[in-house]
């Protein structure tokens, strides 16, 4: 096969969805010809489609220097660094693509995206208006602004957007589901009977909604959660199905066998005997705050009492944990995931990866005593953290097993997350978890902070008593009475965040008791009396 033939089929296999094969294609050609703009612009296609945000963004790099002001790769990156929360060089990478090509559509929609996070929301919405202006689809235009509105927690805005953008457009399944998002359903009333436009007179998903496995996906969520919300739990239940059953049938990726691997090279790197060592000669930076625990167990709840305190700042959910971490597995082993090269990183690095931590992270915030790094899965990073920073404060916190999975197993993550598209799969992920989570504490010197999300629903004032003795800082539950949360919120808890404190859904998940025998099965070495 010559050259261009591998590179043609590196192109077929991406074209085909074989993001894996494509991926080893393309670096195989690039091992041979690393100057072809082609390849390079390719291979930050395929890192894209795999969800690996920060390896499209060193490619696209790559790409400009190859061709330098190329703007589909300045917009990509922009794209990149303002889902990576990294909002300066995000809004820098948007006005150097607008310079470049200010009449492209797709780098308007792009810079203002950004400047939209970035609270300049006049010249945003004129980036907008003139995107939709120039050929942009208005509905496009219209989904930038309602995740704005969710994320900024305007949820009247977002649903008007959403209704009407749903009665312009009734094949629009994404706008469905943002008025589902936007407010919790307590009666029959317009909205209800909108979102049952979705199903026809058979009581089938309207045919025009399954043109995409995504549009099918997003119109049966809107109406599970309209269901659910209503009580009407069986049909509810239903709905959700249907969203899971192809996927799972799509899935190839052993999550378990995968997880199983992973924690067993950390554990064994991340020892009592090791982490003391580091503790000896580690960073002693203790301005982070390291909120962890499983997604859905309450980190976003926990993080808005944190940032109560004027001397806290919230940075949201940060993946530089795991950038740094797979930047030292790659540079002392043989890729980014020899979790046990870390054994023998240098001293130097392990410095030098913490002081890359921290400049990254804080480049973007205000000024603070503290910052909280929001990241939930950092539960697998914890002795990675401690390595870097062992005095910094670490919170652990954990909710009832069959709560957490059932919040987990109710969100449509699609394809990025397949743990959670049955329920044995996703039990014993959470075995797991509970399993790394009592191995750290039987390692961490000096341990970590323990919260229940039970705890903190039912005693805030307590909670936060707790918790301002183990930070040494001083926080106002008062505030968290309030219905107003300043920032944005990207998480699937946007609309609970912004609401009073609430214990309702402790229990959500004996609604559906009669749907999960097998996640009750899987979990019982955890159930206690649930």
């Amino acid at each position: 096969m010559t050259e261009r033939a591998e590179l043609d089929h590196a192109n077929a296999l991406f074209a085909a969805g074989r993001l894996s094969e494509s991926a080893a294609a393309c670096r195989a050609y690039l091992g041979k010809s690393p100057n072809d703009a082609a390849a390079v612009r390719l291979y930050a296609r395929i890192a894209e489609g795999m969800g690996m945000s920060s390896e499209a963004i060193v490619v696209y790099r790559r790409l400009l220097e190859l061709i330098p002001n190329d703007a589909d790769a300045l917009d990509a990156i922009a794209w990149h660094l303002h889902q990576n929360g990294d909002l300066t060089q995000a809004i820098s990478a948007a006005r150097q693509a607008l310079a470049v090509s200010p009449e492209s559509p797709a780098t308007l929609l792009t810079a203002g995206t950004v400047l939209l996070a970035s609270g300049e929301q006049e010249q945003a919405r004129s980036l907008l208006e003139k995107a939709v202006a120039v050929g942009a689809p208005e509905l496009r235009v219209n989904e930038i602004l309602i995740q704005h509105d969710l994320a900024t927690g305007d949820f009247d805005r977002a649903a008007s957007l959403s209704r009407a953008m749903a009665k312009a457009d009734p094949d629009s399944a994404r706008a469905f589901k943002s008025l589902a998002r936007s407010k919790r359903f307590t009666s029959e009333d317009g909205d209800t009977r909108l979102i049952r436009t979705l199903i026809d007179e058979n009581g089938q998903l309207r045919a025009s909604m399954e043109g995409s496995s995504r549009d099918r996906a997003e119109a049966l969520w809107a109406l599970y959660k309209m269901e659910s919300d209503l009580g009407n739990h069986e049909i509810a239940w239903n709905h959700l199905e249907q969203i899971k059953e192809p996927l799972r049938k799509a899935a190839t990726n052993d999550v378990i066998a995968n997880n199983e691997t992973f924690h067993a090279k950390v554990t064994s790197v991340f020892t009592k005997e090791f982490l003391q060592q580091r503790s000896q000669s580690a960073s002693k930076a203790s301005d982070p705050i390291f909120v962890i625990g499983l997604p859905r167990s309450g980190t976003t709840l926990l993080d808005r009492l944190i940032s109560t305190s004027s001397r806290v700042v919230a940075a949201g959910e940060r993946t530089e944990i795991e950038d740094v971490r797979k930047v030292l597995c790659k540079q002392f082993g043989h890729d980014e995931n020899d979790v046990g090269a870390l054994g023998s990183t240098s001293l130097n690095a392990w410095n030098s990866a913490a002081a890359e931590y921290l400049m990254r992270v804080k480049r973007n915030l205000p000024p603070a005593e503290f910052f909280v790094d929001k990241m939930p899965g950092n539960f697998v990073n914890l002795g990675f953290i401690r390595s870097l920073f062992p005095s910094a404060k670490v919170i652990h916190i954990h909710r009832n097993p069959m709560a957490t999975c059932f919040s987990l197993y109710e969100q449509d993550f699609g394809a990025r997350l397949q743990y959670n598209l049955d329920q044995e799969t996703l039990g014993r992920y959470y075995l797991q978890y509970h399993r790394l989570m009592e191995h750290w504490r039987q390692s961490l010197l000096g341990g970590f902070f323990e919260i229940s999300y039970e705890d903190l629903v039912s005693d805030l004032t307590s909670s936060a008593r707790a918790l301002s003795e183990y930070l040494e800082i001083e926080l106002d539950p008062e505030a968290m009475t309030s219905s107003q949360v300043d920032g944005s919120v990207q998480t699937a808890s946007q609309f609970q965040v912004r609401q009073p404190i609430y214990t309702t859904s402790l229990n959500k998940w004996k609604d559906y008791a009669p749907y999960l025998s097998t996640l009750k099965e899987t979990l019982a070495p955890v159930l206690e009396d649930v």
